[in-house]
């Protein structure tokens, strides 16, 4: 199952997320849930660097199926933007694919990442 962790910081901006794990909907090559995946993210990082001038950080580890990303600084309009068209998309695959991929939102409270339980992201 894929796991997509989004965090948000104090005042509800997006922060980053944390995308792990592979689906299993299909055999390596054929999985469309990992494939849209995959693309959401890419498109997002892709999009982001290009069309806007945010500073983040990322990593990406195919072989251990794990994409991290962090905005530097609170993000700007489009920087939010980005963020959220990759959520929608994220959040439209879990609605057709709750087996296999579970997006779980956490919120910045006091210092702390804090699992957000039962709400829409």
């Amino acid at each position: 199952m894929i796991k997509a962790c989004i965090l948000f910081d104090e005042n509800d901006e997006p922060f980053g997320f944390r995308v792990t794990g592979h689906a299993g909907f299909d055999r390596r090559g054929k999985d469309t849930v990992c494939a849209g995946t995959s693309i959401l993210c890419y498109t997002f990082l892709s999009s982001l660097n290009e069309l806007t001038d945010e500073p983040f950080v990322s990593e990406i580890d195919e072989d251990r199926g794990v994409i991290h990303f962090r905005f530097k600084e609170q993000p700007l309009e489009k920087g939010r933007l980005l963020f959220q068209a990759m959520l929608n998309g994220l959040c439209m695959l879990e609605q057709e694919y709750e087996d296999y991929i579970r997006i779980q939102a956490y919120k910045k409270i006091n210092g702390t990442f804090t699992k957000i339980n039962d709400q829409e992201v």
